[in-house]
């Protein structure tokens, strides 16, 4: 064998080590580091080549580990959430004690019509992680969890 044969085949596997050392180390929860590390989601899903499928598992995983309500959510409480949104025309979901996003129902005065409008301070903690990759996400994990539907999505500026 030659040396350049030799020397490729060692980064090779050198690359394949580190590729399987960094994905354990996602899969520990350690995804907010590794990104940084790495600087930025997308430098992270190439190196760990993820399709568009694996980025949203990873993404909802995420999301659930990280940002479900301070009370616990699921199916159990879907009909709560149904109730209460027809009752007072909204809900509100609060992360670690803080409003993180507000779910409104049907109204139509002039709005609503099943918005869901996210805080400025949770959409930039997503971007910032996700870039916008997260919002599609976000819409399904939360319908999944909360059982209502959501129409529209709203990135509150204030």
């Amino acid at each position: 064998m030659t040396n350049n044969l030799k020397e490729h085949i060692r980064k090779v596997l050198l690359e394949e080590s580190l590729k399987q050392k960094l994905k354990k180390i996602v899969d520990d929860h350690e995804l907010n580091s590794t990104i940084r590390i790495v600087g930025g989601f997308r430098n992270l899903s190439k190196i760990l080549e993820l399709n568009d499928k694996e980025v949203d598992e990873l993404i909802y995983k995420y999301l659930t580990e990280n940002y479900s309500p301070d009370y616990e959510w699921g199916p159990e409480l879907h009909h709560f959430y149904k109730k209460d949104v027809e009752t007072y025309g909204s809900h509100d979901f609060e992360t670690n004690n803080r409003l993180s996003y507000t779910y409104f129902g049907a109204w139509n005065g002039r709005d609503y019509l099943y918005t869901l409008v996210i805080e400025k301070w949770f959409s930039n903690e997503l971007t910032l992680l996700f870039e916008n990759k997260w919002i599609p996400v976000f819409k399904k994990w939360f319908e999944d969890n909360s059982g209502l539907e959501v129409i529209n999505i709203k990135l509150n500026e204030e």
